[in-house]
């Protein structure tokens, strides 16, 4: 990834390691990748780049150049693979039939072990591959019957046992805690979206929770 500052322009490039791509490939279908990815450049360029891409892209960048604070490796692992996700799924190649299928159910079990294990390691970076090894299903498969019998995705999952994780940290009467230490420590890599999230799942801010814990206070 590079910079070009050019008269209030900056040009940002993003590349992708050939093998993750593979790799990611593998994690979604559950299949060992035979041949190398190969893009599908008809009339390439008049296609427009995927939205999704594009603002995760933004967002990684944004998470790269705070002032306010050292990138998390939790929040850039996690944005690095949902960009690689969103490339695979936003262009035309070799593999896009066999990500576009209808993928097969996980069994409840599958989907517990998932969910354990990410009670169980919430503060690293939570990768596709990692749930599709802990369940021994294909990620597409994991996703779906997430949906279908849980309303909601892995990386929801993985937002609200976070949030809840942060609730705790901000209630509980530390002198040195702060809502931003919190959030970078629980995987919040954006104030504002964490803010956000927490008041809709808690009825209240971050900040309400921390002063209330410092006031000694308790509902």
């Amino acid at each position: 990834m590079s910079f070009s500052p050019a008269a209030n322009f900056e040009h940002f490039v993003t590349l992708i390691d050939p093998e993750a791509l593979l790799k990611t490939i593998g994690a979604l279908t559950g299949t060992r990748p035979v041949s190398q990815l190969r893009l599908n450049y008809t009339n390439f360029e008049l296609r427009p780049l995927p939205r999704l891409s594009r603002n995760l892209v933004k967002l990684l960048v944004e998470e790269l150049d705070a002032d306010d604070s050292v990138p998390s490796s939790v929040v850039t692992a996690e944005l690095e693979q949902a960009i690689v996700v969103a490339f695979l799924y936003g262009n035309s190649h070799n593999y896009s039939s066999v990500l576009e299928g209808r993928p097969a159910a996980a069994a409840p079990w599958q989907i517990r072990r998932v969910e354990e294990y990410v009670e169980a390691n919430w503060d690293q970076p939570i990768t596709i591959e990692a749930l599709a090894v802990v369940a021994n299903a294909s990620a597409r498969s994991i996703f779906h019957s997430f949906k279908e019998h849980r309303r909601y995705s892995p990386m929801n999952f993985v937002k609200q046992v976070r949030l809840k994780h942060a609730k705790e940290s901000l209630g509980a009467r530390d002198g040195e805690t702060t809502v931003t230490k919190v959030a970078f420590e629980c995987g919040f890599g954006n104030l504002g979206h964490f803010a956000n999230d927490y008041k809709r799942a808690f009825g209240e801010t971050p900040s309400a929770t921390l002063l209330r814990a410092k006031n000694g206070a308790h509902r």
